[in-house]
């Protein structure tokens, strides 16, 4: 009988195991763990966001109580935001509440900007071809890489790349503020 592995993060992937496999990334899994556990608890809405700075920003819009703001980046919790695993939201009280949620690996999927590489081999047909993409184009786009060999390239291109993009982008904006600039101006900039 076939057996299905799951692993809940791309760090656990080891190539050894793989060979004569399948395998299917799906990003977003934890985090839409979380949002499906929160929303059937008695939560309003999920926001996702692309970082901290914007989640803080969007969190600034609402009047207090009325949401919860929880996040990481790269797979750290944020300072000043909750952890954003099931298990510690479910804790706080959710009924009727937003959560307004930045998270780095799973953004870009839930809102339709992922990039995914995929390969395939000689026994996958044109028909299973179409399908897996149809599946993951709702994530975003995806790529086709015609040699399984370069699929390291492209876990070393964009497997954490929107984590590195906003470490980026925030290393800009210390720089901007030490050099007398705002926080608002910087983060616009």
């Amino acid at each position: 009988m076939p057996k299905i592995h799951v692993l809940t993060r791309k760090e656990e992937l080891n190539g050894e195991r793989l060979e004569g496999k399948v395998v299917i990334v799906l990003d977003v899994l934890f985090a839409t763990t979380t949002m499906v556990a929160v929303l059937n608890a008695g939560l309003k809405e999920v926001l996702p966001m692309w970082d901290g700075a914007r989640a803080q920003a969007e969190a600034a819009r609402y009047a207090a109580g009325s949401h919860l703001l929880a996040g990481e980046f790269m797979a750290e919790t944020l300072p000043g935001f909750l952890n954003a695993t099931p298990q510690s939201l479910l804790a706080q009280p959710l009924a009727g509440r937003s959560l307004i949620y930045a998270t780095t690996n799973g953004t870009p999927a839930l809102l339709g900007a992922g990039v995914t590489g995929m390969f395939a081999n000689d026994r996958v047909d044109a028909t299973q071809r179409a399908q897996s993409a149809s599946l993951l184009d709702a994530t975003g786009k995806t790529v086709w890489i015609d040699d399984e060999a370069r699929m390291d390239a492209v876990t070393a291109v964009s497997g954490s790349g929107p984590a590195y993009v906003f470490l980026l982008a925030e290393a800009l904006q210390a720089a901007g503020e030490a050099e007398g600039l705002s926080a608002e101006a910087t983060r616009t900039l």
